[in-house]
C-alpha cells in the first residue's frame, strides 16, 4: 500500500485550517437590502475526482469541507460560508455509476441542505459526462435544480504521477420555490450558473485519495440586473470500495 506520509500530514493540517478559518465568514443577509435577493440553494455541484467511472459493482464513499460565497455587485450584500460534502456512488457498468451527493451549508446565520442524483458516463478514456437532479432546501427558501458537465483529465493509472489533475465545465438550472406558506413568504430567486472547476486527486492508499478542488462561475439570476459570482474551495477524501471476485 502506497502512502505520503508528511505531505499528507500538511494536506490535513491545510484542510483544517482552511475550514476553521472561513467558520468565521459571515454576511448580511440580502433580504434586509432592497432590491436584492439571495438565490434559491444551489445543488451539490463538486465534481470531486475525474474523469473516470466505477468499476461495475464498486462503490465510492467521499467526504469534504469547506468554504465558498456568492458574490453580487453593489448595494446586494455577498454570502460567504463553510460548507461539507458527501457522497455515495455504485459502479453500474464500466462506464457508468450512478448515486447521490449531499451538502449542508451554513451562511449569515442561516443553513442549507441540498440533495442530488446523478449519473456520469465515460464516453472516452480522459472524458467523462454528467447529469444530475436535486433538491434544495434552504431557512429563506426551496428549489428544484437540474445540471449538465463534463469533466476531463488525468487517470489514476498513469505511472509515476503523484497528482491526478481534472477540469470540468459544468451548467446548473434552479427554480425556487417558497420556504413559508404563508401570504408574503421569500421565494428565494432561480438562477442559471454556468461554472468552471478545477482539482486534483492524491493517492494515499490502495483505495484512498485526497482530493483538492475550486471553482467559480456567473450567477444570471433575474432578481438582479448585474451578473454575481459564485466560487468555492474544497478539500477531503474520497475512498473506493471495489467488488470481490
Amino acid at each position: 500500500m502506497r502512502t505520503c506520509g508528511r505531505e499528507c500530514c500538511r494536506l490535513a493540517f491545510a484542510f483544517l485550517l482552511v475550514v476553521g478559518l472561513s467558520g468565521t465568514l459571515r454576511a448580511q443577509t440580502n433580504q434586509v437590502v432592497p432590491g436584492c435577493r439571495d438565490i434559491a440553494p444551489l445543488p451539490p455541484i463538486l465534481t470531486f475526482v475525474g474523469p473516470s467511472t466505477l468499476p461495475v459493482g464498486a462503490n465510492e464513499l467521499a467526504f469534504a469541507g469547506g468554504t465558498w460565497g456568492n458574490l453580487f455587485p453593489a448595494p446586494c450584500a455577498h454570502e460567504t460560508g463553510v460548507d461539507w460534502f458527501g457522497r455515495w456512488k455504485l459502479g453500474l457498468t464500466n462506464r457508468l455509476d450512478w448515486g447521490v451527493d449531499f451538502e449542508g451549508t451554513e451562511h449569515s446565520n442561516f443553513q442549507a441542505f441540498s440533495l442530488k442524483i446523478a449519473t456520469r458516463y465515460q464516453l472516452f478514456r480522459n472524458f467523462r459526462l454528467e447529469n444530475g437532479i436535486g433538491l434544495g432546501d434552504d431557512t429563506e427558501g426551496k428549489s428544484l435544480n437540474v445540471e449538465l458537465g463534463a469533466t476531463m483529465g488525468i487517470l489514476p493509472e498513469r505511472k509515476g504521477a503523484r497528482w491526478f489533475p481534472y477540469a470540468t465545465v459544468r451548467m446548473v438550472a434552479e427554480h425556487g420555490r417558497a420556504g413559508r406558506s404563508f401570504v408574503g413568504s421569500n421565494v428565494p430567486d432561480g438562477a442559471l450558473v454556468p461554472m468552471g472547476i478545477f482539482g486534483a486527486s492524491i493517492p494515499v492508499g490502495q483505495n484512498l485519495r485526497w482530493v483538492l478542488e475550486g471553482g467559480g462561475g456567473a450567477i444570471l439570476s433575474q432578481e438582479h440586473s448585474a451578473t454575481g459570482s459564485l466560487i468555492y474551495f474544497t478539500a477531503g477524501l474520497d475512498f473506493v470500495v471495489r467488488r470481490k471476485r
